[in-house]
This record gives structure tokens, C-alpha cells and sequence, in this order.
């Protein structure tokens, strides 16, 4: 089971996905760190942080590999964010979610903004036309590059910190 530690990267207390072996969640990791790079506050980081915990808690729980995932995958995330037990294999008496709309949509956001990250690295590219569906508007890109898919604009990187890739934790605590 996927979850979030506390880890103390250069005087820096980061949250991080860890697997059940405590080992990074490692696009995971790089998407934060490109996002630290940018400039992004260290809430923001946080709460990134927090909403790929449940895409991948679930991606976990359906043995899905989040580069294989296919649009129906994603609606199926979607109806389990919104079932207040949160288990592929309950079945809920009453409807009623814990989770606004607000709180989906916020959720799906960081997936689609996670995603966007690993087609500019292209670690999605390249995957079956009928599964970069997913991607939306840029399935239909050849590469994703800037000038062709403004959805797909590199990041901005306002300052280049060294030793992010590849860091060692001086010390770890459990959320």
C-alpha cells in the first residue's frame, strides 16, 4: 500500500509517496521536485503530494501500471473518489461521498498535471494510440513539444537546484 512520509531532504521537511517496502514512489518524487524546481510553494507540494496518493492507492488497488491506464481506468477513478469507502471490492450502502466535487475535480487536476509532466519527459510517449487517448488533447501530437501542443509547454525553471535527483533522506517520519 502506497503512503506519505515526512522525509528531511537538505534542512527541507518533504512529503513523499512511499511503496510498502519504503521505497519512493519514484515518477512521483520527480514530478515534485520538478514542481520544487519551478518554484511551487512547499503547500503546494504538499497537497500534489496528497492527491496522487489516492490515484495511486487506487492504481494499487486495481493493478493497474500508471503508464498503461485507458480512459475508462480514469472514470473508474473517478466513481471510487467518489465512493466513501474507497475499495474496489465494497460495496457502499448509501452514496454519499466524503469528497466534494470540488475535491475530485481538484484531485483530478494534479493526476492531468502529473500526467502532463511525464509526456514532456516522455516516459507516456509513445504508448498505443487507443490507450494516449488518455492524454487528451495531446494524443494527437507526433512529440510533445511547445510550439505544436501549447498544452504541452515546457516548465518553467526559475532556479536549477543541485542534488534534487537521486537525494537521500537525512531522516524519515510516517503520516
Amino acid at each position: 500500500m502506497v503512503r506519505t512520509v515526512w522525509a528531511l531532504v537538505q534542512g527541507t521537511r518533504r512529503l513523499y509517496l512511499v511503496d510498502d517496502a519504503c521505497t519512493f514512489v519514484e515518477p512521483v518524487k520527480r514530478f515534485l521536485e520538478a514542481l520544487d524546481i519551478q518554484g511551487k510553494s512547499p503547500n503546494t507540494l504538499e497537497s500534489y503530494c496528497r492527491h496522487l496518493k489516492h490515484y495511486f492507492t487506487f492504481l494499487e488497488e486495481a493493478r493497474l501500471d500508471w503508464r498503461t491506464v485507458t480512459p475508462d481506468d480514469l472514470l473508474r477513478f473517478v466513481e471510487w473518489l467518489r465512493t466513501p469507502h474507497r475499495q474496489l471490492q465494497v460495496q457502499p450502502l448509501h452514496v454519499t461521498s466524503r469528497l466534494s466535487e470540488r475535491s475530485v475535480n481538484t484531485i483530478l487536476a494534479a493526476v492531468a498535471s502529473f500526467y502532463r509532466y511525464q509526456v514532456q519527459r516522455g516516459q507516456v510517449y509513445g504508448l498505443q494510440r487507443g490507450r494516449r487517448y488518455l492524454l487528451g488533447a495531446w494524443a494527437d501530437c507526433p512529440k510533445p513539444q511547445a510550439q505544436s501542443c501549447p498544452q504541452t509547454a515546457a516548465p518553467r525553471h526559475t532556479t536549477r537546484r543541485s542534488g534534487l535527483h537521486g537525494v537521500q533522506a537525512d531522516n524519515v517520519s510516517f503520516d
